[in-house]
């Protein structure tokens, strides 16, 4: 399936728009993240509870997706490390990438008391990744942008520590 990089921006508009808000979005500084100013304007006037600079509730904890047999990529899981607020390693633990692990940097939304929206981009694959964390329920929505090929998995989320 071909994507153009719109769907960098769709896909998270759209899981942002079923969660009833768009103030997830807030301007860019040119880096790929909002800027502080913005992320602020944004949670500051849309009165939603949106935070675009939000900490994530696992920070310095270890959590593990868990995609199944049936992903995009056939059987996946990875256990995330969040080191610190912007800093997280994952490792994949299952599946035909079993063994890739990498260190991003990523950011994250709360778009309500424990659902947050995570991004971050893969250097040594050049993938881009949205998550779709929620603590509460205990679900991850992925979409992933590998070049010029897209992919969406849904699956659980659990603590590994």
């Amino acid at each position: 399936m071909k994507l153009s990089r719109t769907s960098l921006v769709t896909v998270p508009l759209a899981l942002a728009l079923a969660a009833g808000t768009t103030a997830a979005f807030a301007a860019s500084d040119g880096s790929g993240g909002a800027s502080k100013s913005a992320a602020v304007a944004a949670r500051d006037s849309s009165g939603s509870g949106v935070e675009t600079d939000a900490v994530l509730p696992s920070v310095g904890q270890t959590w593990l997706a868990d995609y199944g047999d049936n992903s995009a990529l056939g059987r996946f899981a990875a256990e995330l490390t969040f080191t610190s607020a912007t800093q997280m390693t994952f490792v994949v633990t299952e599946g035909s990438l079993k063994g890739e692990t990498d260190t991003v940097t990523y950011t994250a939304t709360r778009i309500r008391p424990g659902l947050y929206m995570v991004r971050w981009h893969e250097p040594k694959t050049g993938s881009y990744v949205t998550h779709v964390e929620d603590y509460v329920n205990h679900t991850v929505v992925s979409s992933a942008v590998l070049g010029d090929q897209s992919m969406q998995m849904n699956g659980s989320l659990t603590r590994a520590d």
